[in-house]
């Protein structure tokens, strides 16, 4: 996924412990699982809007405009 832009290990881990602490994720020993509400927010929300595709996107512009671009 870092060859799409998408973020760096801390996001990833600061991303993922939002996750646990919103209850869409749980810890099993060193495993994380999807709990039945994180599966239901994937199955709601719009292919479009959770595509790794538009993520690089947007973390692209957001570059661009970081640089003044």
């Amino acid at each position: 996924l870092l060859d799409l832009g998408l973020g760096t290990p801390a996001t990833r881990a600061g991303i993922i412990e939002t996750l646990l602490t919103r209850g869409y994720l749980v810890r099993e020993g060193k495993t994380l699982r999807a709990t039945e509400l994180g599966k239901r927010l994937v199955d709601t929300v719009h292919p479009s809007v959770k595509s790794p595709e538009l993520t690089a996107r947007w973390e692209q512009e957001l570059a661009f405009i970081q640089k003044g671009e």
